[in-house]
């Protein structure tokens, strides 16, 4: 059944129940995030115990309502359903699997990004520099943002090359049709 019929046959609705339902909970979710990070969290001030200065966090405290969700889903959740969708490719060979494992890597790609870009963000006022080189979880951070990003060049190249096989295929079975036709023709002429 083409995409087209689907749709009409649905009236224009393209979500199921649960999926409409997921996508209330998510925004939800999203609100909540917003009203406690910027309205309900105070900044993260101290008074330090000996010299009496205001250490913390102070306002950076609040990108950790950011910074914490995308650092699940973006290194960890999205690559790990991409995987999962890769292997059921592997085994089915089917299109959705194919597009499920594309979609978890482009937004794990996106997040893991959007967690190194918060993190240098935060750690300027926190760590007093905005890269630190020498910290684990940043460099595997970075260095997981690269397998994904290579990830989707090749998912793209691959599919470019099976355009191309597939393109290179018609044009030979069309040359074929057309030799086959010249024969008959010549054939019935004689």
């Amino acid at each position: 059944m083409s995409a087209r019929k689907m749709f009409k046959q649905n009236q224009g609705v393209t979500s199921s129940p649960k999926s409409r339902l997921l996508g209330f909970a998510t925004l939800l979710g999203l609100v909540t995030l917003f009203v406690f990070a910027f309205f309900l969290t105070d900044p993260d001030v101290r008074l330090h115990p000996t010299t009496g200065e205001e250490i913390g966090q102070f306002d950076a405290v609040r990108l950790l309502y950011l910074h914490v969700p995308m650092a699940i889903i973006g290194p960890y959740l999205a690559p790990l359903v991409g995987a999962v969708a890769s292997v059921g490719y592997l085994i089915k060979r089917t299109p959705w699997w194919d597009v499920t494992a594309n979609a978890a890597i482009e937004v794990g790609t996106i997040f893991c990004g959007l967690v190194l870009v918060q993190g240098s963000i935060w750690g300027r006022p926190v760590w007093n520099t905005w890269w630190e080189w020498g910290d684990v979880r940043i460099m595997t951070t970075l260095i997981l943002f690269l397998m994904l990003f290579t990830w989707l060049v090749l998912h793209r190249f691959r599919l470019g090359w099976l355009e191309k096989e597939s393109l290179e295929q018609e044009a030979l079975t069309a040359i074929a049709e057309r030799r086959a036709e010249a024969t008959t023709n010549e054939e019935e002429t004689s």
